[in-house]
Parts: structure tokens; sequence; C-alpha cells
């Protein structure tokens, strides 16, 4: 019987809001209730691996350029919580990267050992940011209480809101201070929203 694996994308507006380190300490919460995969898809800057102090020897491009099998570039972090990783790269175009991308989506539901995976996306609205946000079953846009990033984030849910359905998008408002603080970003989001319809 398959295993109905659970895909999560985390994702934002901009660069700079700790969306690798919320990916990293999702992956391990998840961890603790099942096996659970990290995904560090972000092509420029993959970093996950400096988080968690680890040193993967096989990256995802070794799948993708050589004859290496995808299930060897899984990296035990540790007792149910592994992770893969790409290298960051030049050289490969973007409708190429997310043909991968969707290769390692397949190869990763065809292994049927995961409860969890979690998703760290690259910063911003591209291509495969939506292909991502498409393919999974929650997807987390993260926020935090800068005007660029706001804005940034909005533009970001305009995209993905045509494609996904709404209860399987979620908003995570980052560094708050307490629930008041949070209640006016919210505002700022939704005021934000008037006025791109005025």
């Amino acid at each position: 019987m398959d295993k109905a694996t659970k895909f999560i994308t985390i994702c934002s507006g901009k660069g700079g809001v700790s969306k690798s380190f919320v990916a990293a300490n999702l992956a391990h919460l998840l961890s603790q209730k099942g096996k659970t995969l990290l995904w560090d898809s972000n092509l420029n800057f993959p970093n996950l691996h400096l988080i968690l102090g680890v040193d993967p020897p096989l990256r995802l491009n070794d799948y993708i350029s050589s004859n290496v099998k995808f299930k060897d570039t899984i990296f035990k972090v540790k007792q149910d919580f592994d992770l893969i990783i790409d290298s960051p790269l030049s050289d490969r175009h973007d409708s190429e990267h997310s043909e991968k991308f969707y290769e390692i989506y397949q190869e990763i539901k065809a292994l049927n050992q995961y409860d969890f995976v979690v998703i760290d996306t690259m910063p911003g609205a591209g291509e495969l940011v939506l292909e991502s946000c498409i393919l999974s079953d929650l997807s987390i846009v993260l926020i935090t209480d800068e005007p660029t990033t706001i804005v940034d984030s909005y533009g970001l849910l305009k995209l993905i809101l045509p494609f996904v359905e709404s209860d399987k998008i979620g908003i995570l408002v980052n560094n708050v201070i307490d629930e008041e603080d949070y209640e006016e970003i919210i505002n700022k989001i939704n005021l934000l929203q008037i006025s791109f319809w005025e």
C-alpha cells in the first residue's frame, strides 16, 4: 500500500526572512511524528546543510548529471530525518531545472517511505516556486513586519492563488512580539489588498 506522503512548501516573497531556518525546524519537528525528508531546492544558494551542520557527499546535481542513483543523494541527518540538497549551478536553465524538479518529486513519491517532505524553495515568485506550491499539500508563505517583505509576499500570494486552492495556503508571520503585533501585520496585508484593487 502506498504511503500518503504529505508535501509542504516553504516560500517567501523575498530573501532574509529566515525561510530556511523555519523549514529546517519544521522538518525536525515533523520527524518526531514520522519519517521526514527536507529538500533544499534553492538552486542559487542552498544552505540547509550549513544550518544543520552537515556536509552531504552527494548532491542532487550528482544524480542529474551522472549515473548516481537518486536514493544515494539522500543524506541521513538523524533518525527519521533525511536531507537532499542541490549544488549551486549557473549553467542549468530554469526550464531544465523545472523538468528535473518534477522528476525528483516523482522519485521521492516512488520511494514510498516518507510521511512528510518539506521543500525549502528559492525566495521570490519564480516558476519553480509556483510548481512546488502546485505539487504540495500545503504551501506556507513566510512574511515579516518589513514593508518590502509584505509587498513581495502579497505578490507571491497573487501568483499562487489562481493555481492552488486557498485552503492549501497558509501565512506564517515570523519574528512577531505578541498577538497584537501579529494582528498589526495582518492588517497591513489586508490594507495592501484593498489598495491593489482600488
